[in-house]
């Protein structure tokens, strides 16, 4: 009885180190993360922001650019979380830019952005803010960063930053 209950706690101890062994192995073979990095330009008087996210790769240079426009009352802290992009952008070897719209003038406002889509969308379409001319601008600022290949630029987006 006593050699079959140490028999028994030698194979539970070995199916533990099996299972500990093996919830490791996908982080052992999950890519590098790269890294995210929050850039600012002044476009016609206005301070505005966007997040890049750089992949792990030793060089960027000649990599397309993803632009990805968050939707109204969004942020792009939030895009970039919420479409897992960046995961993508890891095995896809490309980079991520996630420009901010402009914000309410309310400071509880501040993160709630939208796009000025010429009939819509809240202050930017007020002040008429011009965000085609900023997206450009954070197109040649991550270019000079990171040498991207400017024929390789694609731009998503939803909502209001689809528009």
């Amino acid at each position: 009885m006593l050699k079959s209950i140490n028999i028994f706690m030698k194979l539970y101890i070995l199916l533990i180190i099996v299972l500990i062994f093996s919830a490791m192995i996908p982080r052992c073979f999950a890519g590098e993360k790269g890294q995210s990095m929050v850039h600012k330009l002044v476009i016609n008087g206005v301070d505005r922001s966007y997040i890049v996210y750089k992949p792990a790769v030793a060089n960027t240079e000649g990599l397309p650019l993803m632009v990805v426009l968050h939707g109204g009352l969004g942020n792009a802290s939030h895009m970039e979380k919420r479409t897992g992009m960046n995961d993508i952008a890891d095995s896809g070897r490309f980079i991520v830019a996630y420009p901010n719209g402009t914000g309410g003038r309310l400071p509880a406002m501040q993160d709630q952005r939208t796009w000025n889509a010429g009939s819509c969308c809240g202050r930017a379409m007020r002040q008429n803010i011009d965000d085609v001319l900023f997206i450009k601008r954070v197109i040649e600022d991550i270019h000079s960063r990171y040498a991207i290949d400017t024929s390789r630029v694609y731009v998503a987006g939803m909502s209001n930053g689809a528009m």
